[in-house]
């Protein structure tokens, strides 16, 4: 209930309610709410995704042609950042939304297909090819799962998993955007 309650006129989420939208809090919140509610754990009525992920587009279309009339030369050398792979990852969970695909997705959807194996981030890497396989590049999100599953350390007690680099307890995030890229693209 608080989750709808803060939810600003524009769809979007502030950190504090009654605050300005944050496209970091909103992503967050889409990402999570998307995938329980593809595995079928939660329903809210009331949460108005559509409209959030509309403005997270827009957002980013903004951002984009500001980039194409300011600095088009950067394009030529821009990699995926981390809030435009999560972006295209809420794209294919809301697939169903009626946001359109725009010029920014679509350059953005290029970019990580060129650049997907320069992601350090293994979080980041499982979320790509998330976003590469419901676009149908099967074959570049195998490659990066199979790139994945290299890094992966087994043990008896804890299966398949990947540690964290400072040595601490492995990030959630990462382990669940694995099971979920390895169930969804390797099946």
């Amino acid at each position: 209930k608080q989750l709808v309650t803060a939810q600003n006129s524009d769809g979007c989420w502030p950190w504090f309610k009654g605050g300005y939208s944050s496209s970091y809090v909103t992503r967050t919140i889409l990402m999570d709410y998307g995938r329980m509610k593809k595995l079928g754990w939660l329903t809210l009525p009331d949460i108005h995704t559509d409209k959030a992920v509309k403005e997270q587009s827009k957002e980013v279309e903004r951002n984009y042609q500001s980039m194409v009339q300011h600095n088009p030369a950067w394009l030529l050398t821009l990699k995926p950042t981390a809030s435009i792979i999560e972006y295209l990852h809420i794209r294919t969970l809301y697939a169903d939304a009626e946001v359109p695909f725009g010029e920014a997705d679509k350059f953005y959807l290029s970019n990580l297909e060129v650049y997907a194996d320069e992601i350090e981030s293994l979080y980041l890497r499982g979320l790509a090819a998330l976003v590469l396989h419901a676009h149908g590049k099967d074959s570049r999100a195998n490659g990066l799962m199979r790139d994945i599953r290299r890094e992966a350390h087994r043990s008896e007690a804890l299966g398949m998993y990947w540690p964290s680099k400072n040595g601490r307890c492995p990030d959630i995030r990462v382990q669940v955007v694995m099971m979920e890229a390895f169930d969804e693209i390797l099946h």
